[in-house]
């Protein structure tokens, strides 16, 4: 998986409980009790969640739209990517600089005392800001601006073409993401989860002003905006704040373009050479999309089994070797090791990178009877320690407004926003039989990709130096 993903993944499903005798007393009402969410779709389609924390004295607004290389093609791939970059940076009403000096809408939030952040995945797009609840009427305006009018001049595309394309030739130095990214381009030939989520060299280099005010036209309207506000506010006078903001999104788009049913994967190994001089073998099997709740719920408990904690399985049976008393250095199957599963609105990947393995045969074999002993379920001790890791990383996310704006946010804008809300009683009522049906279901030797990215040849160039940008073809930024 690559890093956007991973950090993807940190915010939106970090969300988790105390175990032991107190597991079963823990309830999702803890979180998001019902009297304190509100949720309304604006007559323009925006959809808006409200949830309340009287006394926390700070807010978080996110806003997150069905944009992403799901919704590209091989044609306009990165628009996302460039459109996430400039929305910070200027727009209408907050342009980049006035009388040489920075004034774009990062600058604005910051200097509300806002810390901003976004990202830009496969299935959306995020912006939010997290600032004392005094700051939100002001936040909003300023963030309705940037996500409903971003300057796309022909300029500043130009510009941020030549930052996401010099990011992306840095990003190749990540094996473990390369590898990932290589994945989802075997695993989806047709469905648009086989492109990547930023673009890369060739599609960011092809994209153009019009292309990107194209794309905008068509995603960034009402129906495919959902805006989740976690904080110290009254709820009914958030409502009208975001309609007097975001009510001024465009009510209608063109029809989207029709997405392919993800085909079943077609079993194969995929050798490529990296840019580093470290070996990476990824696995990736076919996983459960949104529509599957339950589906994915028992994949996160086998992905917490997997990867998580001193005792992930993983570790042991790639790691936990005798020591090598001359080199000091253990002497398991591998340096290290990955496992990444993210909820999307399709199924997607499900995907284990064994990093520097000292025997690539043993290694694979290792994992893969890691999953086939995985269809027979887990051991009582085994789920039970798994849920309680994953109940626990999620109460700990959500104990900031940040972390349930996330969650609300995020399921909201591939599915609902309940996910969320009903997420720990899903993960609570999850069986030894329910993991071993999903596993069943998705990890079979013939729902496999294999990616071994091989290691840099001593004498292969490394682009990663100065002139970075030269060597892409693309212009130098405008200042």
């Amino acid at each position: 998986m690559n890093r956007s993903k991973v950090l993807f993944l940190l915010l939106a499903l970090g969300l988790i409980s105390v175990g032991g005798a107190f597991a079963d007393a823990f309830k999702p009402a803890t979180l998001y009790p019902p009297n304190a969410l509100h949720a309304k779709i604006l007559p323009n389609g925006v959809h808006a969640v409200v949830r309340t924390t009287p006394g926390s004295g700070v807010v978080s607004l996110q806003v997150w739209a069905e944009a992403g290389s799901r919704f590209e093609t091989a044609q306009n791939n990165g628009a996302t990517h460039i459109i996430e970059m400039l929305a910070m940076q200027g727009s209408k009403n907050y342009p980049t600089q006035t009388d040489g000096q920075l004034s774009g809408p990062q600058t604005k939030l910051e200097n509300l005392g806002g810390q901003v952040n976004s990202l830009t995945s496969r299935d959306d797009v995020f912006w939010g800001v997290t600032l004392a609840s005094s700051g939100l009427p002001n936040a909003a305006k300023i963030m309705a601006d940037a996500v409903l009018n971003p300057d796309l001049s022909d300029a500043s595309v130009a510009a941020a073409k030549t930052i996401a394309a010099s990011d992306w030739m840095q990003n190749k130095l990540d094996p473990v993401g390369y590898s990932s990214d290589l994945a989802y381009s075997e695993a989806f030939p047709k469905h648009p989860y086989g492109l990547p989520a930023e673009g890369d060299i060739t599609s960011l280099k092809a994209l153009t002003g019009h292309v990107v005010r194209a794309y905008f036209a068509q995603r960034f309207v009402g129906a495919h905006l959902h805006v989740a506000v976690v904080g110290d506010v009254d709820a009914a006078a958030t409502m009208q704040l975001l309609e007097s903001t975001f009510g001024k999104a465009p009510k209608a788009a063109a029809p989207d373009i029709p997405i392919p049913p993800a085909a079943p994967i077609k079993a194969q190994t995929i050798t490529r050479r990296g840019v580093l001089p470290i070996q990476v073998v990824t696995l990736a099997w076919r996983s459960p999309g949104i529509t599957s709740p339950k589906d994915t719920v028992a994949t996160d408990i086998l992905l917490t089994y997997l990867n998580e904690g001193s005792n992930a399985k993983l570790r042991q049976v790639l790691q936990n070797g005798a020591a090598d008393d001359d080199a000091q250095q253990p002497s398991g199957l591998a340096g290290g090791f990955s496992a990444d599963y993210l909820t999307q609105h399709d199924s997607g990947l499900f995907l284990i990178s064994i990093i520097a393995p000292t025997d690539v045969a043993q290694a694979t074999d290792a994992v893969k009877n890691v999953m086939q002993q995985a269809q027979n379920g887990l051991l009582p001790k085994e789920l039970e320690d798994a849920k309680t890791l994953l109940r626990r990383q999620y109460v700990q996310q959500a104990a900031n407004t940040n972390g349930q704006a996330g969650a609300l946010g995020f399921y909201d804008a591939i599915d609902s926003y309940q996910y969320t809300v009903n997420y720990l009683d899903m993960v609570q009522k999850m069986s030894s039989a329910d993991i071993a049906a999903v596993a069943k279901k998705y990890f079979g030797a013939d729902n496999l990709v294999q990616i071994n990215l091989l290691p840099a040849l001593n004498n292969q160039p490394q682009n990663n130096g100065p002139g970075i940008v030269a060597s892409l073809g693309l212009e130098e930024p405008r200042v």
